[in-house]
């Protein structure tokens, strides 16, 4: 609001749409994943699960729901414990994959010349998007004006690191033409024949895209309350549950429509909304 309400309008809807539509870009990630790490255990899924309702991004953004309405400490708890997971997993693949890397994939440096890097930077915003999310948070933590500059600036420092070091492994691993899919990283080690990797980081993939998932909905269904306590929107969207102390109605809207649009969308497009929201 210091920028006066109008500012606040815009931001708080371009906000919402980035944690909307980013959530979900995010979960039918989650479900290719998911396929993906069954696929190595020889169990199928039946396609009509998948098209044209996609069923289990559906259930994921409504299983993350439920829990969000439980309580932020639980969720909190939980997120913990899974980010821990994630970084290891993902350390275990930068590990791993540095040996396999083939420099002939690293020819030519810049294949679409400056313009694709262009081109890839204005994507790679989606690689970044979340951080804000900490601030949407700042009602549940004890001293914000102290420990919210630093979660902001160390997470964008490790996650940059994290990413520079796993595009850089995965490019050299497979050629990047062979990339545009929902799990790179699952197919980048099933060519080096890394088939029992690649399960642990279809695990780690999961994990990954979970946590993103509870992260996104707490982050959006607090902008729902602040705005709604505003006056932005209607009033039933700031409404605390008695017992759980979460504003339960906007996480149950927020769940529904990332659920439903998640199950009928294609990844290319909400990414591309996604950073639209962003910028």
């Amino acid at each position: 609001m210091a920028f006066g309400e109008f500012i606040a309008f815009l931001v708080g809807w371009n906000l919402i749409l980035e944690y909307l539509v980013g959530n979900m870009a995010v979960a039918i990630s989650w479900s290719a994943y998911f396929v993906s790490l069954l696929k190595n255990f020889y169990i199928f899924i039946p396609n009509y699960f998948l098209k044209p309702f996609n069923f289990p991004a559906f259930l994921i953004v409504i299983s993350i729901t439920f829990l969000l309405i439980l309580g932020i400490k639980e969720s909190a708890k939980f997120n913990n414990f899974l980010v821990i997971l994630k970084v290891l997993i993902l350390l275990f693949f930068i590990f791993v994959g540095i040996f396999h890397i083939k420099l002939q994939n690293y020819q030519p440096f810049m294949p679409n010349g400056f313009s694709g890097i262009l081109t890839g930077a204005g994507l790679i915003f989606f690689a970044y998007i979340g951080f804000d999310a900490i601030s949407t948070l700042s009602e549940e933590t004890k001293n914000p004006k102290k420990h919210l500059p630093i979660s902001i600036i160390l997470s964008l420092l490790i996650s940059t690191v994290i990413y520079i070091s796993i595009a850089f492994i995965l490019i050299g691993i497979s050629n990047y033409k062979s990339l545009n899919i929902p799990d790179p990283l699952s197919k980048a080690l099933n060519d080096i024949n890394l088939n029992w990797v690649s399960s642990i980081l279809a695990i780690g993939a999961l994990i990954s895209t979970t946590t993103v998932l509870l992260t996104f909905q707490a982050g959006q269904a607090r902008i729902f309350f602040a705005m709604s306590r505003d006056r932005f929107i209607p009033k039933f969207f700031s409404y605390i549950h008695p017992k759980f102390k979460t504003p339960f109605i906007s996480i149950i809207i927020c769940g529904l429509i990332v659920g439903i649009f998640s199950a009928i969308s294609d990844i290319s497009v909400v990414a591309e909304l996604t950073n639209i929201g962003t910028l």
